[in-house]
């Protein structure tokens, strides 16, 4: 879990990096709010709210989702780093889904 939320942290980091990268740009400001998110994101699985890994994990599949769709369109950003964010949430998604798995209650199916 612990790695996941590392994860979740560079993510982050990676958001307000992008947004330096697009010098700053106005049409950019979206990332701080994604980098915001994760940061709660992290907080959140860090305290262990209950519910926090299936949100993690659905926010980091969707957020996979709209980082491999800027390839699309042409961004103000290098391509590059949404490259690297996308396998980062996606690696972190991976990381969710086995905490969850292993977090399912068990049964003595016969």
């Amino acid at each position: 879990m612990r790695y996941a939320i590392f994860l979740i942290l560079l993510s982050a980091v990676l958001h307000v990096a992008l947004w330096a990268l697009s010098g700053f740009a106005s049409d950019s400001r979206f990332l701080l709010v994604g980098a915001v998110i994760h940061c709660l994101l992290a907080l959140a699985l860090i305290t262990q709210i209950w519910g926090s890994r299936w949100i993690a994990f659905m926010i980091m599949l969707a957020t996979s989702a709209v980082a491999l769709g800027s390839f699309v369109a042409p961004p103000l950003e290098p391509y590059w780093i949404f490259g690297l964010i996308f396998i980062v949430h996606m690696i972190a998604a991976v990381l969710l889904f086995g905490a969850i798995w292993a977090g399912r209650p068990k049964t003595n199916a016969a």
